[in-house]
């Protein structure tokens, strides 16, 4: 495989050569004949982890005369590093390559060799022989990190070579970033023997980070990224967003009072919150509205409060005599479908009192201060019981000769008695007073 490291002096691509090319060979116990200068065996079997005996024996550097001479010199199976491609084999007429030159990139694979070509430039003018660029798998570009600020970090990205039979083209795969790690320092010579000036020359004008605009806009723009981040989690848990959602969508409770006439006064007065359909009612002397906290208050931990805000409560049955009387209600999620079913014993057994209006189509439910009207809003078609079912489940649960007038409602509206599984005989009140009769 031929892989290539493109880059300009000091990007870093010698270093990933060594770093991640040739001491990986030798852990593994492979040859590698590299043409880099400076290669110290001491310090590379002391990175390496190898003895420095076989350090010798596995690595050989290739002496710049005899580049050009490569092939003779590597063995089989062998790793292959060559510096600075574009001197020994430039791009154009002004060299050609050697017939066995041109065989040996062609068939490196062949040899079971894999090499890893380094250049500042790879095609074009001033890059490498089209011998070995058309026969680039790989290619890692690297870029020196001191335009901002990082002397310490180089770039990389990959490319694969793709040929499109007349010519290589490279398609970009990944990239990153890298640092150089200091206990490398001394595998190889980055710089010659005589040479003194071996850091990186710096321009304070081609650091974007002394760029005037972002010198004075990026404080700012860092101020308001602050507060956009601690606006958003202010008003994500609970802060801001929610206050300003409620805020224009109040809730009122009204409360509508019901008064019964003087006729009925025997009868408990009650006034509630209809929870059904609005029904006309005659309407008396104002009552004390109930406040929200005390409608609150008195309706914690109750059952039939809890139903009664969950579900529509619907007066199902009804049936009255002078001193006696029976009477269902049922309650219906948003299908339609019944959740509960209570008798009047029931809803007193709870603690609530059961009134029935004075023109008998709704009652009030009464307890601690709340009311909850209960009528006999309209249901749907198929939610209904015919006539025939009616009368007979209004005859078992009142019985034929029971005295009990049916209510007000017509036999079109009437809704069903539903019977108690296990019914109490009806009882009538001592006092003279209506009682509703356990069932």
């Amino acid at each position: 495989m031929l892989i290539v490291h493109e880059g300009l002096p000091g990007a870093g691509k010698t270093w990933e050569a060594v770093v991640k090319r040739l001491i990986p060979a030798l852990q593994k116990g492979r040859k590698v004949y590299a043409r880099i200068n400076g290669l110290d065996h001491a310090k590379v079997a002391e990175v390496a982890g190898v003895e420095l005996e076989r350090v010798r024996e596995l690595l050989h550097e290739i002496p710049e005369a005899d580049v050009l001479r490569w092939n003779e010199l590597v063995e089989n199976d062998s790793l292959v590093i060559l510096d600075e491609a574009q001197n020994f084999w430039p791009h154009g007429a002004t060299r050609t390559m050697p017939p066995d030159q041109i065989k040996a990139v062609a068939e490196h694979r062949h040899r079971g060799l894999d090499i890893v070509l380094m250049c500042q430039v790879l095609q074009g003018a001033g890059g490498v022989h089209p011998v070995w660029v058309n026969r680039v798998d790989q290619k890692i570009v690297f870029e020196k990190l001191n335009a901002r600020g990082k002397d310490d970090r180089y770039k990389w990205t990959a490319y694969k070579g793709l040929h499109n039979g007349t010519k290589i083209k490279f398609v970009q795969i990944n990239k990153g970033t890298e640092g150089y790690d200091s206990k490398y320092f001394g595998t190889y010579a980055s710089h010659q023997a005589a040479t003194e000036n071996t850091e990186t020359y710096q321009d304070a004008r081609t650091n974007v980070w002394n760029n005037p605009v972002l010198k004075r806009w990026l404080p700012l723009f860092g101020v308001a990224l602050v507060v956009a981040v601690w606006y958003l989690w202010h008003a994500l848990k609970g802060g801001g967003l929610e206050q300003s959602m409620s805020a224009g969508h109040k809730v009122e409770t009204k409360t509508a009072v019901v008064s019964v006439p003087a006729t009925v006064a025997a009868q408990p007065v009650a006034s509630g919150v209809q929870a059904g359909v609005s029904q006309a009612q005659p309407v008396a002397a104002k009552a004390e509205p109930v406040t929200g906290g005390q409608r609150q208050d008195a309706m914690a931990d109750d059952y039939v409060a809890s139903i009664s805000q969950k579900w529509r409560p619907r007066l199902s049955g009804l049936a009255w005599a002078a001193n006696r009387a029976r009477l269902v209600v049922e309650w219906y999620d948003e299908s339609n479908r019944v959740k509960e079913r209570l008798s009047a014993a029931q809803l007193e057994e709870f603690g609530w009192g059961v009134a029935r209006s004075a023109y008998g189509d709704h009652v009030i439910l009464s307890k601690g201060g709340v009311h909850v009207a209960v009528t006999a809003w309209p249901i749907e078609e198929f939610g209904r019981v015919s006539d025939r079912d009616n009368q007979a489940l209004h005859e078992l649960a009142v019985g034929k000769s029971g005295g009990l007038p049916s209510s007000d409602v017509s036999g079109s509206e009437r809704v069903p008695v539903v019977p108690s599984a296990d019914r109490a005989q009806d009882v009538p009140a001592a006092d003279g007073r209506q009682r509703w009769s356990h069932g």
